[in-house]
């Protein structure tokens, strides 16, 4: 498997990731009674990096003639 077909899945996970420790930072503050802290488009962004790698594994795979 090629580097970018390899990061697509690295990618959404890390934005799994982060999107929940940001939802746990969000219950904390709330049990604690704090402002909640700054949300973030975490899945956006990892979303758009995915549809981002796909795109460029198109091209590497069908123009460039990889692997």
């Amino acid at each position: 498997m090629c580097v970018l077909c390899t990061a697509v899945p690295t990618v959404l996970t890390l934005g799994v990731a982060a999107e929940s420790k940001q939802r746990q930072a969000g219950r904390v503050a709330a049990q604690e009674g704090s402002p909640s802290p700054r949300r973030r488009p975490y899945m956006a962004l990892a979303l758009g990096g995915a549809v981002g790698l796909m795109a460029a594994s198109a091209v590497y795979h069908r123009l460039l003639g990889g692997g």
